[in-house]
């Protein structure tokens, strides 16, 4: 297709990314994610090491994402964007997260969803901690069903912030629900 003709006459891997990123939304649409997939791969080896490259497993993770069973692989790449850190590393978390957002419930998302929500906590300093324990603890609270781990989130953060309402909140109505009414008041006191 033109598609086609267009990435075989791109001059540089700069003009190849451009295709590519400007096709993405077309082979979405139409079902041609392979054939993305497949130009992706193509692009990669006709202009190694590629500068773009970030971009470029970007896309194929959207792509990838949306390919029934290929969600795994997916993942897999959206790890790899976020580990390796770089300018674009909030963007790739981002992108992570509405994937497992809109994925079906499993053991595996779940997992991901966890490894997320750690390396969200590990990679903020000081007080910007606060903002993603508290969302995986109202995650483990209300989602992922491990009141134990919420418990535990809860109280890291009341060891960051001792008089943080919404923790003290949370950890109270863990506690209550768990039934242990004494610990409950220790630690809000």
């Amino acid at each position: 297709g033109v598609d086609a003709a267009m990435l075989a006459a791109a001059r540089d891997e700069g003009d190849a990314v451009d295709v590519l990123l400007g096709w993405e939304p077309l082979a979405a649409k139409v079902g041609a994610l392979d054939a993305f997939l497949l130009a992706i791969d193509e692009t990669i080896e006709r202009f190694p090491p590629l500068s773009r490259g970030g971009e470029l497993s970007a896309a194929r993770a959207r792509a990838l994402a949306a390919t029934p069973g290929r969600e795994d692989d997916a993942a897999a790449i959206y790890r790899e964007l976020v580990s390796d850190g770089g300018a674009d590393a909030a963007a790739h978390a981002e992108a992570f997260a509405a994937f497992l957002a809109a994925a079906a419930p499993s053991k595996v998302r779940i997992d991901d969803r966890r490894w997320l929500f750690d390396f969200s906590v590990e990679h903020a300093i000081g007080p910007a901690k606060l903002e993603p324990l508290l969302a995986w603890a109202a995650a483990e609270e209300r989602e992922l069903g491990d009141a134990e781990v919420a418990t535990d989130l809860y109280r890291r953060v009341l060891v960051l912030d001792p008089e943080h309402v919404e923790a003290l909140s949370g950890l109270a109505r863990l506690l209550l629900r768990s039934g242990d009414i004494d610990v409950m008041i220790a630690s809000i006191r």
